[in-house]
């Protein structure tokens, strides 16, 4: 292929920006999950389960973890040896242990809807892209095309009395390197936590801040050990022409046109809007967490921007996603700064539960005429405190943060604001949305003995 020229070099960059995210995402991501000496409930040292207990709302390191669901994951490197997978018998409830490459396609996905039932424990031997040899009798082979794999386990809790029950199947979970699987005895080695590692700032977030020639510089050391498929070629010999290659570097851009190339990138995924909802709901079908090769750089851009980090296969259990408010209607997130306001707080005093914490308020906002049972219908003094506090509390925000303190036109629904519910089971739509929803993301608190590190949110689990 000929060398672009000046007019399609940054847009050639651009392409390749969208291209590598997802493996650089998935690098940034490891790093900081296994970033430590000992496993704990949120991270581990590679080739080490780290065992999840059941969701709060204060884990935010996952988007829509299922309340209903144990995760146990590890990262994998299997670049010296092979590692046996072994999994208890769980004839009584859904698992699945879900293996995705370093792309983050779903390369397999043993569970209890594609394996039989069986009294003993189940056992893979996991292998990367270079190892030849034969597995143990008894044992079944996962061959995986990266060196990196991350496992996303799954384990059903049926309710409350159920969980001990489930933890104890977590913690059968066996992840052993073949070496050892075959000399019957292992201790897991202590990990290193390297300080030089970024474990507050979202992954995402610190993808966006790298400097472009550091974003690139970056992807092709990461291509150089995680091979493209032949499908990519025509994508790989046209990044090629600036210089992203594997164990390459862009050597056709300023820093000043890569910085641009980045976030143009930057922009182009973070501007995908989703599928269009189907008979109110949005449903995954087409290959999500299967996602295939880019055939051209315009699959490769369609490839980052429905990217979401171990999302299950559509044949397996993507649930469909449906966004509601507390009297069902279809959910607004726009605030009209009026006082609308507390016509919607008065619907969630109304609709909703008191949590323990909140009860301090119940006096203060009865004081306002919002109360439980009773109809809100402010007098005209109350009326003119609250649009004072309004444009109080209005002027204030926006001097702490910035923008105009002028609301955006076009933003405020035509009815009051109202607290969002999330449905996440239903029975799907009558005809399937074409494109996935891509992944939010959400950062982490500081990291603390009770708080998980910061990493990009992965689409829901489910």
């Amino acid at each position: 292929m000929s060398a672009p020229t000046d007019s399609n070099v940054p847009a050639v960059a651009e392409d390749a920006y969208v291209f590598g995210y997802p493996l650089v995402l998935m690098d940034l991501t490891r790093q900081v999950m296994t970033n430590a000496t000992t496993a704990t409930s949120f991270q581990a040292p590679t080739n080490q389960f780290c065992l999840s207990p059941l969701p709060t709302p204060d884990n935010k390191a996952v988007v829509r973890p299922n309340v209903d669901t144990l995760y146990a994951t590890a990262w994998l490197d299997l670049g010296p040896e092979p590692m046996v997978l072994s999994v208890p018998p769980m004839t009584d409830r859904y698992w699945l242990m879900q293996i995705l490459d370093n792309w983050t396609n779903t390369t397999h996905d043993p569970s209890s809807t594609n394996t039989a039932a069986t009294d003993v424990p189940l056992v893979y031997v996991i292998t990367g892209p270079g190892w030849t040899g034969s597995v143990p009798n008894g044992t079944t082979q996962l061959a995986m095309p990266t060196d990196t794999a991350w496992i996303a386990g799954r384990i059903e809790v049926h309710d409350d009395a159920d969980q001990a029950n489930a933890q104890d199947l977590q913690k059968q979970l066996g992840l052993v390197p073949l070496s050892d699987w075959n000399s019957g005895s292992y201790t897991p080695p202590d990990g290193v936590f390297d300080p030089s590692i970024d474990m507050v700032t979202a992954t995402d977030q610190q993808i966006a801040a790298l400097r472009g020639r550091d974003f690139f510089n970056r992807l092709c050391g990461l291509l150089a050990v995680n091979p493209t498929t032949p499908d990519d070629a025509a994508a790989m010999a046209e990044f090629a022409t600036v210089g992203i290659v594997p164990g390459g570097n862009v050597y056709a851009l300023s820093d000043a046109d890569l910085d641009a190339a980045a976030a143009a990138g930057q922009a182009r995924i973070q501007g995908h809007t989703g599928p269009d909802p189907v008979n109110g709901w949005r449903f995954a079908t087409t290959d999500i967490g299967a996602y295939g090769t880019a055939k051209s750089v315009a699959n490769a851009v369609e490839y980052a921007q429905r990217l979401a980090l171990y999302p299950y296969n559509p044949d397996g259990s993507t649930t469909p996603t449906v966004w509601t408010d507390v009297l069902d209607q279809p959910y607004n997130a726009a605030i009209r700064y009026d006082t609308t306001f507390f016509g919607t707080l008065n619907t969630m005093v109304q609709a909703e539960p008191w949590l323990d914490r909140d009860r301090a308020l119940i006096d203060q906002l009865a004081s306002l005429g919002m109360k439980q049972g009773t109809p809100y219908a402010p007098d005209a003094d109350t009326t003119q405190i609250l649009a004072t506090a309004v444009a109080d509390a209005h002027t204030g925000s926006t001097t702490a943060t910035g923008p105009s303190s002028t609301p955006p036109t076009g933003t405020a629904p035509t009815g009051p604001h109202r607290p969002c519910r999330t449905w996440s089971t239903a029975p799907p739509p009558a005809s399937p949305s074409p494109t996935p929803t891509p992944s939010t993301t959400a950062a982490s608190p500081t990291p603390s003995a009770s708080s998980p590190p910061a990493t990009s949110a992965p689409a829901s689990p489910t």
